[in-house]
């Protein structure tokens, strides 16, 4: 997010409860200076994540109806104290959701920035065992408040561990909205986008949260047999498939690039699967991958063979400032196959910002 948004953002904190001041801001009463100041080491983040299924169920889910309630839990070694709650992926210092009565034995809610239950905080003086109770918590009445994430502070005789969803493989990744759709009038704002080819063969749309970014592909006048997604290293890449033998099945999985232009399945677990959708001609995909280190990463397109395996692959690498400044990405026009490019945008964004954190407050109160 850009320096002239986030001072957007700070100055409508003052004037609306349901603003944070910073990352966090929920149940800061409770820590002293010297918890304050502490840093976390990578070795202790590793010991926790956090784990989000349905209420009722053990199936995980990566998306959000509105009104709808998640089970989700601290999972990794003991701590004494910690604190939890839901944040907009596209508004980071906004609060979201609510937890639900009862909360689980050591825990008590709180309010957060001004809603009621919106964080879960460990009693006085317990000591968490590896696994406790789940927390109930009921999405937003709306789901115009887009993808969102738990974070959570965690204390443990170590210091302090900042956890955020998806932060080992294979745990519970970002949530989004059942009812997303992919439109290309938030690009340069809240998303990054970039199309390809004339017809607009692939289109690609990205939002960074925290060390996660959150992938959304359409594939338009597909064939029956398809590949595409983002590359994730230097050769490997998160590829969507419809395969022939299922045509209405849009597959997902971690696969490993050749120099022949064939694809083939990788043990990597670095991207997590959110949803795939066939409608009519197109495709669509969501997914969650690392947030990219170094290079741009390339969108990848390109055909499946007889056995399922990605083929006649082509790589299309994206040109630009920051990846993860929308900005920097605003589509200002489809990309041929021969070349895929995005100039900065010099557009200033200082009013459209306001009225949509504007129309998001009312949405919030």
């Amino acid at each position: 997010m850009s320096s002239r948004r986030i001072a957007l953002l700070a100055s409508f904190c003052v004037l609306f409860p349901t603003c944070t001041v910073g990352w966090f801001g929920c149940a800061d009463d409770l820590w002293s200076d010297a918890l304050r100041s502490s840093r976390s080491r990578s070795a202790q983040a590793e010991r926790f994540s956090i784990e989000v299924r349905e209420r009722g169920s053990q199936r995980r889910s990566f998306v959000f109806s509105r009104g709808k309630e998640f089970a989700v839990q601290i999972v990794g070694d003991s701590f004494s104290w910690a604190e939890i709650h839901a944040r907009s992926a596209l508004f980071p210092y906004f609060v979201v959701g609510e937890f639900v009565r009862p909360p689980p034995k050591y825990f008590q809610l709180r309010n957060c920035s001004g809603r009621i239950n919106a964080s879960v905080v460990t009693l006085s003086g317990a000591n968490v065992s590896r696994r406790h109770g789940a927390f109930f918590w009921r999405a937003p009445s709306s789901s115009r408040a887009g993808p969102l994430a738990f974070v959570a502070r965690i204390l443990t005789e170590d210091g302090t561990v900042l956890v955020q969803l998806n932060e080992l493989p294979m745990q519970s990744p970002i949530l989004t909205p059942l009812d997303a759709q992919f439109e290309h009038t938030s690009c340069g704002r809240d998303y990054g986008c970039a199309t390809i080819g004339e017809r607009a063969y692939v289109s690609v749309r990205w939002r960074c949260f925290r060390e996660h970014v959150l992938v959304e592909l359409a594939s338009i006048d597909l064939d029956s047999a398809t590949a595409f997604g983002m590359t994730t290293g230097q050769n490997t890449a998160a590829l969507c498939t419809v395969k022939s033998s299922r045509p209405l099945r849009v597959s997902f999985r971690e696969y490993k690039l050749t120099s022949s232009r064939h694809a083939f399945p990788s043990k990597s677990r670095n991207a997590t699967f959110l949803r795939g959708r066939r409608d009519s001609g197109t495709a669509t995909c969501r997914f969650e991958i690392p947030r990219p280190q170094g290079r741009l990463p390339a969108i990848v397109f390109g055909k499946v063979d007889k056995y399922g395996h990605p083929s006649a692959l082509r790589k299309k690498r994206l040109r630009g400032g920051d990846f993860c400044d929308p900005s920097a990405f605003p589509m200002p026009h489809r990309h041929s196959h021969a070349k895929l490019s995005a100039t900065a945008s010099t557009e200033p964004y200082p009013w459209i910002s306001m009225i949509l954190l504007m129309s998001f407050v009312r949405m919030m109160l």
